[in-house]
């Protein structure tokens, strides 16, 4: 509504307000990773999770690692004692963010 009223002072024009449940523009999410070849398609437009989508993306970003100019998580071999990298992930592991995204999807 604010949106209409907005509109209805600037152009000094009415303007109509149409409710619907209906999305013309098919909602879908997208992942493109900084460093990146490509997007990759996580949840299509009837709101489905694509898995093997989401895996594409974190496994690209998992060999992309220590790549780029500005990633600095290869100074100091980004180990600890104990196999830990610096962010607390053990190596091997699935990191935080797919655990995230699988438990939510």
């Amino acid at each position: 509504m604010q949106f209409a009223e907005w509109i209805t002072k600037t152009h000094e024009q009415l303007c109509h307000v149409i409710y619907t449940a209906f999305r013309p523009t098919p909602l879908q999410h997208y992942l493109f990773l900084q460093g990146g070849d490509s997007i990759h398609l996580v949840v299509n437009e009837k709101g489905l999770f694509c898995k093997e989508n989401f895996q594409r993306a974190i496994t690209s970003l998992q060999d992309a690692q220590g790549q780029t100019a500005d990633d600095v998580s290869g100074i100091g071999k980004n180990k600890q004692k104990g196999g830990k990298t610096n962010k607390g992930k053990q190596t091997g592991s699935k990191s935080d963010i797919h655990k995230i995204v699988c438990k939510v999807m």
